[in-house]
């Protein structure tokens, strides 16, 4: 009788771990479909530069913003691996008081990004979800950020050039309620400079605006590249500085689908210490001061 029972315990231990392989190979099955159907260019040189996890040269202790319109600031906290400059923790305070976020980053075997669980408390609301942001590769490429909670999924697609760099990315936002496997893609295309600072982004949105921005920089290193980990919204930055080596200090937005319409330029200010970044402003409606350790 022993003997059955432990059979059938086996039995049905194999059968689960069948059944979430099966789970695993449908998941990357699907995957691969949305991989060739936007025909995704492999790097000849392997970067992955938003999966890094790290801020350099120096370790940054927290950012905090302050607003003329009397709002609280954001404030970001950082937390890293011991003796490297990898970020483990961040912890986010939203600016209505009522809500913070404790992301916890995770790496891989080959020291990426593997994925980033984010529990947000909603204290007015008295309530909380977590978002996991899934960092998918192939062939050791960074292919995909795929990420839902109770209310959305979130998706990103990345397509690169030979060098490494990002040439494309492909975003998409929608409720969890929306089962269809449609997908209405805005589009980011990517040009850069020599030194490897985003020149031009250039956003496809379809049926809406569509927007070419250009960029000009300073020479001064940039403490926030690479810093993605779950940058759906474009907080503190925008993507572009996050791919590009230096700070941007000015932006040109042009309306490619509208050509009647002027540019919109609009402008960013820094405060350095021995060549570090200590703050940067935003015209005059807010600025964000980095402390570092």
């Amino acid at each position: 009788m022993k003997i059955n029972i432990i059979f059938f315990l086996l039995l049905f231990l194999c059968y689960g771990c069948s059944e979430e392989n099966d789970n695993q190979k449908s998941a990357t099955n699907d995957l691969n479909e949305i991989y060739e159907s936007l025909d995704l260019k492999n790097p000849d040189i392997i970067l992955n530069e938003i999966a890094i996890g790290e801020i350099e040269p120096l370790r940054i202790s927290n950012i905090l913003s302050v607003n003329n319109a009397n709002v609280p600031p954001f404030r970001y906290y950082f937390e890293y691996l011991p003796n490297t400059n990898k970020i483990s923790k961040l912890l986010t305070y939203n600016n209505n008081q009522c809500r913070e976020e404790i992301s916890t980053i995770f790496y891989n075997s080959s020291n990426f990004i593997s994925k980033v669980e984010t529990l947000t408390k909603d204290f007015c609301q008295q309530n909380e979800f977590t978002t996991i942001y899934n960092f998918n590769y192939s062939d050791g490429v960074l292919k995909s950020v795929i990420s839902n909670n109770t209310s959305f999924i979130y998706e990103k697609y990345f397509s690169y050039y030979p060098n490494g760099k990002i040439s494309t990315i492909y975003s998409v936002v929608k409720p969890k309620s929306d089962t269809s496997p449609t997908r209405q893609f805005i589009k980011s295309y990517f040009t850069y400079d020599l030194i490897g600072n985003v020149k031009t982004m250039e956003n496809d949105q379809t049926d809406l605006y569509n927007i070419k921005t250009t960029y000009e920089y300073d020479n001064k290193t940039n403490p926030m590249k690479g810093f993605f980990i779950n940058n759906i919204f474009g907080r503190p930055i925008q993507m572009a500085g996050i791919l590009s080596e230096n700070n941007i200090i000015s932006t040109k937005d042009e309306y490619t689908n509208f050509p009647n319409n002027p540019p919109i330029y609009n402008y960013i200010q820094y405060d350095y210490m021995n060549n570090n970044v200590i703050n940067f402003s935003y015209g005059v409606n807010s600025t964000y001061f980095i402390n570092y350790e």
